[in-house]
């Protein structure tokens, strides 16, 4: 599988944009953290894509239960609005972790800290010039992770077999998932963001037509 780790900022990747510049209003600040800018080329142009984590547990949970194609235990979306970024569902399907916000945005600050001292994240547990992936760019979604059989149910799809060349090294045979949302438009698999950096590793796919990001938490 091809994967391109980004460690520092590029023409592809802005790291930690500012949550009064991204979300579209107190509860969006109060329930994401803002990882980075995506500058997605298509066809039609540049799409910047709004990277963010919701808040969730280690376990990768988020909604109250599967609602749906915008919301679910482990997934949920939001859609730009006027320039910035929309929760598409209702605060009522999210698991409350407020006493956990304080905590995660202090992280992120401290994150941003060093980020903007060292032009990267530095590795604590390397011994050289090791560094934490801001984001990693991945040819394809898997099948075989976990996150997929939560979703299957809840979005139309479509699997395609992958060449040997092109496969995870973790596996001897795969298919590559391709999601559409309930009117047949597509989301673009982007990648995902490295456990080592978030408690949790997080898939994000992007519908051009929409202008929605989707989020997965890969459960454990």
């Amino acid at each position: 599988m091809k994967n391109e780790p980004i460690y520092e900022n590029n023409e592809l990747y802005t790291a930690f944009p500012d949550p009064d510049e991204v979300f579209y209003s107190e509860v969006e600040k109060e329930r994401f953290l803002p990882l980075g800018t995506f500058h997605l080329q298509t066809d039609e142009g540049q799409h910047d894509v709004l990277i963010a984590t919701p808040l969730g547990d280690e376990e990768g949970l988020i909604g109250k239960d599967n609602y749906g194609e915008f919301c679910g235990e482990t997934w949920l979306t939001y859609s730009k609005v006027n320039g910035k970024w929309k929760m598409d569902c209702s605060v009522d399907d999210l698991l409350n972790f407020d006493a956990y916000y304080e905590k995660a945005n202090n992280g992120l600050k401290e994150a941003k800290k060093i980020f903007n001292e060292n032009k990267c994240l530095p590795s604590r547990s390397s011994r050289g010039d090791g560094k934490i992936p801001l984001f990693s760019i991945q040819s394809y979604p898997s099948y075989l992770y976990n996150w997929f059989s939560d979703v299957e149910e809840y979005f139309n799809f479509a699997l395609r077999e992958v060449d040997k060349e092109e496969l995870d090294s973790s596996f001897d045979e795969d298919k590559a998932v391709t999601l559409f949302d309930s009117e047949g438009n597509q989301y673009v698999y982007i990648g995902s963001t490295n456990k080592s950096f978030l408690m949790a590793r997080l898939f994000f796919f992007y519908n051009v037509k929409a202008e929605r990001v989707l989020v997965i938490f890969e459960y454990s």
